[in-house]
């Protein structure tokens, strides 16, 4: 079976100002009469859209995440869609004067559907697919564009809350030594400066132990919460619903595939294509860690007198002791001293899919692992492995197709053991050690 995929995009309009009657003079789809008074609720703009898509994540699995952007383009020809500067809707008498309604609110002409003074930044956007949200930011811009045959066309840039991170500046405060990284995390959102509602978090509370440390008045909340999550090896990202994530390095340790990907039509979806990385994008011979007011931990793998000296160096990490950069130096060398060609992105056309299926590829999120199978030009066998998500991308024409693109990284190639670990540390399961 198959279905066009269900996209809808919603703009959190603040209505309190808008007089009811003018919703009524338009398709009673716009907004379906519901929660037209009381400040910002979701209004569906998904008629005038024509272009939408998303991007959040990373590409290589060593990278620190980017900021989650949505773009979305509409037909703006009825002017729909026009700031207060470029156009004024509000209805005035005789005299000039604006003419209010019994509540004393602006009465508008039906350009003013979308409320006086909303197209603006700031806006709650969230982007759905195949009744899936994908995305959950805000407008962080809108733009124009006027054509010599009379063609109008708006669209606005959507950023979620790690552009927030981004924006704000500590007050300068000293942390405490010996805590978890999740820990740390926390405190950074529980800052007043900070002041990030625990309800949008999902934070791990993390493996590595930091050390004390100084965080001078004016330095970047988002900096420093990357640097955390380095200091965890672990994953910082906002995630579809649009909670602030944190990940521990345990997460994706033994991972469960989430659903499988093929070639051959088998599976939830089929690929219709996939990128291979040369070797030599992540492959390192010597892995050097080194933390703040420590020594630099060196560890130079088998592989260098094969391929010579490959250095992947990480610095200024917040972690409280040598042997916890030892460890970590001696867990890269480990999984990026062999040079391999390794599944590094695919695409998924969702159309052909039945809605079940086009459900369960939009639901996907980053750090979660799907199986691929698929079989390379070539070679006499397929290849099944699992992969971790690291990137997703939407990409919705209402003239063409609905477009998933993942980047991934390689699963373990087995699963890992740690030492004391109730999950991970079960003897006779494992053969390669995490930490």
């Amino acid at each position: 079976m198959t279905a066009l995929v269900d996209v809808k995009v919603e703009v959190f309009f603040d209505m309190t100002d808008v007089t009811p009657a003018v919703f009524f003079t338009l398709d009673s789809d716009v907004l379906d009469g519901v929660g037209i008074l009381g400040g910002p609720v979701p209004v569906d703009i998904t008629q005038y859209t024509y272009s939408v898509s998303v991007s959040r994540g990373r590409s290589r699995a060593l990278d620190d995440m980017e900021t989650g952007t949505c773009s979305v383009r509409v037909r703006n020809h009825a002017g729909y869609f026009l700031p207060t500067e470029l156009s004024d809707v509000r209805i005035f008498d005789e005299f000039g004067e604006p003419l209010l309604d019994g509540a004393g609110r602006p009465l508008f002409t039906e350009l003013g559907v979308f409320g006086y003074g909303n197209i603006k930044p700031g806006r709650r956007v969230r982007i759905s697919a195949a009744g899936v949200v994908v995305f959950d930011g805000h407008v962080d811009d809108w733009n124009y564009s006027f054509g010599s045959d009379l063609s109008a066309d708006a669209g606005f840039v959507a950023v979620d809350d790690l552009a927030i991170l981004a924006r704000q500046s500590f007050t300068e405060w000293t942390t405490s030594e010996g805590q978890t990284s999740g820990a740390r995390l926390t405190d950074v959102l529980d800052r007043a400066e900070v002041a990030y509602p625990a309800a949008g978090r999902d934070i791990d509370e993390g493996l590595s132990l930091l050390q004390g440390d100084y965080v001078s008045h004016g330095s970047n909340v988002r900096d420093y919460a990357t640097l955390i999550a380095d200091s965890e090896l672990g994953r910082l990202f906002v995630s579809r619903l649009g909670a602030l994530t944190f990940q521990s390095r345990h997460r994706v340790a033994n991972p469960v595939s989430v659903l499988t990907v093929t070639d051959n039509g088998t599976g939830t979806a089929a690929m219709s294509g996939v990128g291979v990385s040369s070797s030599t994008e992540q492959f390192y011979t010597r892995v050097s860690v080194d933390r703040e007011t420590g020594i630099a931990q060196t560890v130079n793998a088998a592989s260098q007198e094969e391929f010579g000296v490959r250095t992947l160096s990480i610095t200024g990490l917040l972690l409280s002791t040598d042997e916890q950069s030892f460890q970590m130096a001696t867990f890269l060398a480990n999984n990026y001293s062999t040079p391999v060609a390794r599944l590094s992105s695919m695409s998924i056309i969702l159309d052909p899919l039945s809605p079940v299926n086009q459900a369960l590829i939009a639901s996907l999120d980053l750090g979660q692992a799907i199986t691929a199978t698929w079989t390379p030009r070539g070679a006499l066998e397929p290849v099944t492995a699992k992969h971790i998500v690291e990137g997703i991308d939407h990409d919705h024409d209402v003239d063409g197709l609905h477009i998933v693109r993942l980047s991934l990284s390689p699963g373990p190639l087995l699963s890992v053991f740690v030492l004391d670990d109730a999950v991970l540390g079960v003897l006779d399961s494992s053969a390669v050690l995490a930490f």
